[in-house]
């Protein structure tokens, strides 16, 4: 039997966009599926340089999102391949978001990790992989997650798809952004289209 593991969540008073913090592939776009018991939709959407996304509210029916319509749940599929569901990460891997609207004076409009709940500093030896996908550049937000996972001075090797399922390490310029001891963003130039992937370590 499938297994599927799932991240509960809720969202208050999501009035023009529900934000999905899933630390996708970054400049990347994906089809989002929601399902409740009233039905089916989708829409599709381009992930941010972190990887994350938002739906906007006016991409769902009037209504639909209230405090009595159940439990809704949230798919990310691959836009190429739109059959291939793919796993997102907040706090470890999942495979779908599960989410109901609650009552509330406050708006919280979104879903995923709050980033605050993350993983000891130094990331206990882990690397994350950033797929490219025919990208010249690339500009990567450096969050207070990845902070918490790789510090302010990361290392990166960045893989060129050379042939199908074949990589090579290539050299490219990598600018760090900072305001004094804090890293802000980083800026990959690759030269030209590549298509493959970064290892952040």
């Amino acid at each position: 039997m499938l297994q599927c593991e799932s991240f509960y969540d809720f969202i208050v008073q999501c009035s023009t966009e529900i934000q999905v913090n899933a630390l996708l592939a970054p400049a990347t776009q994906y089809k989002w599926i929601i399902s409740g018991r009233f039905g089916e939709y989708s829409g599709y959407a381009t992930t941010d340089g972190n990887g994350f996304f938002s739906i906007p509210i006016i991409d769902l029916p009037d209504g639909l999102l209230t405090s009595y319509s159940g439990t809704f749940t949230l798919r990310v599929m691959n836009a190429v391949d739109e059959c291939r569901q793919v796993q997102f990460k907040a706090a470890k891997y999942y495979d779908e978001i599960c989410f109901e609207v609650k009552n509330g004076t406050r708006e919280k409009a979104n879903l995923g990790c709050s980033f605050e709940c993350v993983a000891p500093s130094g990331g206990n030896g882990n690397s994350a992989v950033f797929p490219v996908n025919n990208l010249s550049t690339l500009h990567l937000v450096w969050t207070s997650l990845l902070n918490s996972f790789y510090g302010s001075a990361p290392e990166f090797s960045v893989y060129n798809e050379i042939s199908p399922n074949v990589y090579q390490l290539v050299g490219v310029s990598i600018i760090q952004n900072r305001s004094g001891y804090s890293l802000d963003s980083i800026d990959f130039n690759f030269g030209g289209p590549l298509t493959g992937y970064i290892l952040i370590g």
